[in-house]
Parts: C-alpha cells; sequence; structure tokens
C-alpha cells in the first residue's frame, strides 16, 4: 500500500491547498488549514519537501530519495490527503498560490473600552468609532453592572445597531437577574455578554450569553499566551497576522481612566478621549507604528511555528526596553517544542 500511491501518482505534483499553509518552526513545521480552522504538524524536513512537491513530480522526489525512505515519503503523502490538506495534480501551474496580502475598508477595526468608576461619554465614542467604521467593540468592566446600567451605556447612541457586534465583558453579579440581562440582548441584537468570576464555565448560544470562572481586577492581567489563547484564524486574518501585529493591527482603546491607548495595559497613552479626537490619534506614527510590528520580527517568536495564529502582546515582554521583545506572558518555548505550566495556563485571554 505505501508503494501504491506513489506508483500511482508517479507523474503527478503533490499540492497543499492554497488555504492550507505551512509555518515553519525551529523543531517543527504547523499547517494550519484555514478554511477548517484546524493544525497539523510534522517534522521539518517535510516544509521543504512540501515546497519542493510544487516544482518536481511524485517520480522525481521518489526517485531522490533512497530505499528505505520510500514508505516514510508514501505514509506521508497518505497522511495529507487523508487529512484533506492537499491533492495531486497534473499542472501546478493552474493553482498559483494566494497572495499574501491584507487590507480592511474599516480605519479602526477593533476597539476596546475599560470601565470601573469614571463615566465615560459612549454617545461621544460610539458616534467616533461609528466615523471610524469600527465594526467590532469590546466594553470591559472591573466591576459588576446591572442591567439598567447596561442599559443606560448602550441606549445613549441611537446608531448602535451600525455596529457589528460589542462583546460586554463584565463581573458575573451576586444577584443575577437572568431575565434583566437577557431583555438587554433582546433589545440589542448586536451585543453578547460574558460574565466573569462565575461558578462555572457554560454558555447559553442562544442568548449570546457566556459564563466563566475566571476573575479579573484589571487590565494587567491581559497578555496571556498559553494553548487557550492560541486562535485558529480563517485565511484574512491568518495573512493579517502574517503581515501586521495580530494584537494592535486597526485597534484603539480607552482605558478605565479615559486615556487613549493602543491597548488598556500600554504605558504609553496619546490624551483623554473627552479633549482628543480618536482621529487625530490615528495621524500619529508612534501610535500606528506598532501596528506593523510582525511577528517574524519579534526574538523567539520569530522561531516559533505558531507566530501567525498568536495573539501576541507588545504591552508585557521580557525586556521592557525593546519593542521587539518576547511576550512576558508566553509559556511555550519553540526551542524544546513544550508548553510550561505556569499560573495562567488555564486561562482564557479574553483580556
Amino acid at each position: 500500500m505505501e508503494g501504491h500511491i506513489i506508483d500511482t501518482n508517479r507523474n503527478n505534483f503533490f499540492m497543499l491547498y492554497a488555504d492550507c499553509i505551512p509555518v515553519k518552526g525551529y523543531t517543527r513545521t504547523m499547517i494550519c488549514d484555514t478554511a477548517n480552522g484546524e493544525l497539523f504538524f510534522v517534522d521539518n524536513t517535510y516544509y521543504d519537501l512540501i515546497l519542493e512537491l510544487r516544482e518536481l513530480t511524485i517520480g522525481e522526489v521518489a526517485a531522490m530519495l533512497g530505499e528505505d525512505d520510500l514508505p516514510e515519503f508514501a505514509t506521508f503523502l497518505e497522511q495529507m490527503t487523508a487529512g484533506d490538506l492537499g491533492t495531486f495534480v497534473e499542472d501546478p501551474g493552474l493553482f498559483p498560490p494566494i497572495a499574501e496580502e491584507w487590507d480592511s475598508p474599516f480605519r479602526i477595526t477593533d476597539a476596546i473600552i475599560d470601565i470601573r468608576d469614571k463615566q465615560h461619554d459612549y454617545n461621544g465614542l460610539f458616534d467616533q468609532l461609528n466615523a471610524l467604521l469600527c465594526p467590532y467593540v469590546q466594553i470591559r468592566s472591573y466591576a459588576e453592572q446591572s442591567p439598567e446600567a447596561l442599559n443606560a451605556i448602550l441606549s445613549a447612541y441611537d446608531k448602535l445597531s451600525e455596529f457589528r457586534h460589542i462583546e460586554i465583558v463584565l463581573k458575573y453579579p451576586e444577584d443575577f437577574d437572568e431575565n434583566g440581562y437577557r431583555n438587554i440582548l433582546s433589545d440589542y441584537r448586536m451585543v453578547s455578554l460574558t460574565f466573569y468570576a462565575s461558578k462555572n464555565d457554560r454558555e447559553i448560544a442562544h442568548h449570546r450569553m457566556s459564563f466563566i470562572k475566571q476573575t479579573f481586577s484589571s487590565c494587567e492581567q491581559c497578555g496571556i499566551i498559553n494553548k487557550k489563547s492560541m486562535s485558529l484564524p480563517g485565511l484574512s486574518s491568518f495573512m493579517e497576522h502574517k503581515n501586521h501585529n495580530s494584537c494592535l493591527n486597526r485597534k484603539i482603546s480607552i482605558d478605565e481612566s479615559g486615556r487613549i491607548k493602543n491597548c488598556p495595559s500600554m504605558k504609553k497613552d496619546y490624551g483623554d478621549a473627552d479633549n482628543v479626537p480618536l482621529a487625530e490619534v490615528l495621524k500619529d506614527r508612534a501610535f500606528t507604528g506598532l501596528w506593523d510590528i510582525r511577528k517574524d520580527q519579534i526574538k523567539v517568536c520569530k522561531d516559533c511555528e505558531f507566530r501567525y495564529i498568536c495573539s501576541d502582546c507588545r504591552a508585557y515582554v521580557e525586556d521592557p526596553s525593546d519593542i521587539y521583545s518576547k511576550p512576558l506572558k508566553c509559556s511555550y518555548d519553540p526551542y524544546t517544542g513544550q508548553w510550561e505550566e505556569t499560573m495562567h495556563e488555564h486561562q482564557k485571554a479574553i483580556l
């Protein structure tokens, strides 16, 4: 059987599907199936082989290998086809690779608004974000928020429906009024609620409510990179992560005191949101420059096979004086291929 797949495809080429993208790390190669949201791992020797198979027929590659290597080559081809990662073709020129490019019509794609004690000008913030065509907003509260308090925030803006999604992350209240929160979700179809410090992890998908046991007290708990934080992006997000910073690109944030930042956890701010228009901040190269710090430029990360699906973090890095330093709260070592058990290992990185 091992020779069968080679013999029947001797004059063909093997190609990974264009949306199945190999990423070479220090210890192994990851193949990211962006269409199905799945990851596969192979030895690094297969990375170069995958590239050669676009130029050489199966027979030509087999002729280059020793007899002892042919069974392993056959097994590799069988695993790739069984995993629906690629196929055999007669002319690879008919299947050009996908352009490794990314762009968006939105000047800002994501916004974070942190709240605790200060009352932000939500009407003004929503209006500015709408003008920037921002589709996604996350509101993170470090305190309980009653249904009445949420309604006061959301009803402040009469064009709220122009946002695609508004996620509100808030503390699970001692007196949980499920009907009250369901009414919020009924009135605002673009809103979802995530309650932390809950008794257990669960999700009510139909009502767009989820509950997690983790507790958050501030944005200082941001930047966690572990197995749970690894996203399985679609093709567009994968290309964005490859060409730009996977955390900060096209993002703007308002911290709990009202200061405008790339991320609420970062030290540098660009003024108070009550006085400085968000659009003006986007003209500052110091702000937008962080958008283009790619994982291929970051120390250690550039050798990691997970680098294009990693959330990254520029707020907490191992060397605070070096913006290209590895994320401080990352628990993966690409040189050993091992995840280290840390205090953050079982936390979901929603902050």
